[in-house]
């Protein structure tokens, strides 16, 4: 496995298990080349562009992320597509994401 499989292997896992945690806060932030957006615990330590937040549930933070889509894909101040485990995670809070063009 290269050096970069093995790199987004670690950071999706760490994305996934931090997802699934408790905390106080949420912060709706974008990775800044494909502005993929993440809800994720505050406290995450992952060099991600913060949109909005922090939001005292995770179900806020994620109507936040849906509110900031941006279906042109040319806002770069807006969520262009979302996380898997984003989507999974905000699914489970009632919060259905808008999909990508």
């Amino acid at each position: 496995m290269n050096v970069y499989l093995r790199v987004s292997a670690v950071i999706l896992s760490y994305l996934a298990t931090s997802g699934s945690s408790v905390a106080d806060n949420y912060m709706v932030r974008a990775l800044a080349f494909s502005h993929e957006c993440h809800v994720q615990s505050e406290d995450v330590e992952i060099d991600l562009i913060d949109l909005a937040g922090p939001f005292s549930s995770r179900a806020t933070a994620c109507k936040a992320a849906a509110d900031l889509h941006d279906s042109d894909g040319q806002d770069q101040r807006k969520c262009w597509r979302y996380g898997v485990i984003t989507r999974r995670n905000c699914e489970g809070d009632g919060v259905t994401l808008p999909a990508a063009k």
